[in-house]
């Protein structure tokens, strides 16, 4: 760690170097940035000692995957974190989002922490051991290149990767610390599917004076659907999403994580005025993490534009709901449910036609089993990173790279580590990284690969 340390000021400047390559994943965005990230990636593994193969499916973004295989006998363990970055306007940036600038000890920047500060994370760790001459288990480094894109290429990628791989352990290093450092393991999360609910009123628009009071109005129509699923504290109505019992491990590892409201509110920007809501039975870690939860993400119609707007009686309107699921609900049932009480509404409210579809595949919860020894070793290690005691968190976001990992490599325990934070704004405008919190992940990770190194090897 030592080592580390007195070379930081060089891996930050990476990171830097790295955050300069707008490696967006979105369409209409020129993949020839993502190329160009991928190889870089690759240019870093090699000089530590990796083989590396960039690896290209057709219709995907590029991926990298590099290897480290110090004894066959060796434990080993895959390291992930992913390259692409999400969009990003100027507009909304107060600095030039590609090109880094330390403020306060965060580094701002697209990328900066999501997640190229995870891949940088991951590849000092290995580079100290290894000059240090400590590295003793078998390295797979896997930098995806579509996970905010939601991983579509993901299995078919991982399967080009060596076939004969035993992993011991995948650390997946782009989750979150629960506040800045705090060593965080992520040990849930929660599942999801997207519902489209539309409602049809009429063949055409109408004209608001000659017709309204006699003919729905489908905003209106809209409205009155979506607040059957939700109280006003925005607990769901249905008793199909009461959330699942959870074990008392679990309620216990949920409880020991701080919940500070002043800094939560601060962070989600929530006006002075406004609660916390939610599901009043469970604390607000629960809600996020053990509960269900309805949200509507966009409403669309013929007029959206309040200045734009005339006076006529609109025919249809569509909005687009996503159902999160805790660990313990199925997905597909859960999703079933919701549709059934939307559609249940048809004799309640026979003035409007609704439809209900699926614009997305689902996403299922996922849980880590806290007993696995691996476990408790990753979190002795961020601890001795972080210098604070490790939590176990959940994480009411869906992670779709879980799934593939968990495909291809059954069995072997899967654990997402924190290189955000809560001031991070992952995905928002002015994006930074926490470097004290990039230092202990760092170290955490340094610490883990050598107790790893340590244990029994394979007979």
């Amino acid at each position: 760690m030592d080592r580390f340390d007195a070379t930081m000021g060089l891996y930050l400047r990476s990171i830097a170097n790295f955050v300069r390559l707008p490696s967006i994943s979105a369409p209409d965005y020129p993949e020839k940035n993502l190329f160009k990230s991928a190889e870089w990636a690759a240019r870093k593994l090699r000089e530590v000692g990796f083989k590396v193969k960039i690896l290209k499916e057709e219709g995907a973004h590029p991926s990298v995957y590099g290897e480290i295989m110090v004894d066959p006998n060796a434990p080993t363990v895959i390291l992930y974190s992913h390259h692409d970055v999400q969009p990003a306007e100027e507009k909304d940036w107060k600095t030039d989002p590609f090109n880094t600038i330390v403020k306060q000890d965060r580094m701002y920047g697209r990328g900066a922490a999501d997640d190229k500060a995870g891949f940088m994370a991951n590849l000092a760790a290995v580079d100290c051991l290894r000059k240090a001459g400590k590295l003793r288990c078998n390295v797979i480094f896997f930098v995806e290149g579509e996970e905010e894109i939601g991983s579509p290429h993901l299995a078919t990628l991982l399967r080009k990767m060596r076939p004969d791989i035993k992993a011991d352990v995948a650390l997946l290093t782009d989750a979150a610390n629960v506040e800045s450092g705090l060593p965080t393991d992520t040990t849930s999360t929660r599942g999801l599917h997207r519902l489209l609910v539309r409602v049809e009123t009429a063949e055409h628009e109408l004209h608001a004076g000659l017709w309204g009071g006699a003919v729905p109005d489908a905003y209106m129509a809209l409205s009155h659907i979506l607040s059957t699923l939700q109280h006003p504290n925005g607990a769901p109505r249905l008793d199909a999403l009461k959330p699942p019992v959870m074990s008392e491990e679990v309620r216990k590892a949920v409880a020991t994580v701080p919940f500070d409201e002043a800094g939560f509110r601060k962070a989600g920007g929530l006006k002075l005025n406004v609660p916390i809501w939610g599901d009043p039975d469970l604390s607000v870690n629960a809600r996020l993490w053990r509960g269900y939860v309805l949200n509507v993400l966009a409403i669309e119609g013929p007029q959206t534009k309040i200045k734009k707007a005339s006076g006529k009686i609109v025919p249809w309107a569509e909005a687009l709901l996503e159902l999160r699921v805790p660990p313990g609900g199925e997905v597909n049932e859960a999703a079933k449910q919701v549709e059934e009480a939307i559609l249940g509404l048809r004799e309640k409210m026979p003035w409007f036609d609704i439809k209900v579809s699926y614009p997305k595949a689902p996403i299922e919860p996922w849980e880590a089993d806290l007993k696995h020894p691996i476990v408790g070793t990753l979190a002795k290690a961020l601890s001795v990173g972080y210098g604070r005691e490790t939590v176990f968190a959940g994480c009411g976001g869906g992670i779709g790279f879980l799934f593939a990992f968990n495909e291809l490599f059954p069995g072997v325990p899967l654990i997402p580590i924190g290189i955000e934070d809560p001031d991070t704004r992952a995905h928002s405008a002015n994006e930074s990284l926490n470097i004290a919190d990039f230092g202990g992940a760092t170290r955490g990770l340094i610490a883990f690969l050598g107790m790893l190194g340590a244990s029994v090897k394979r007979q």
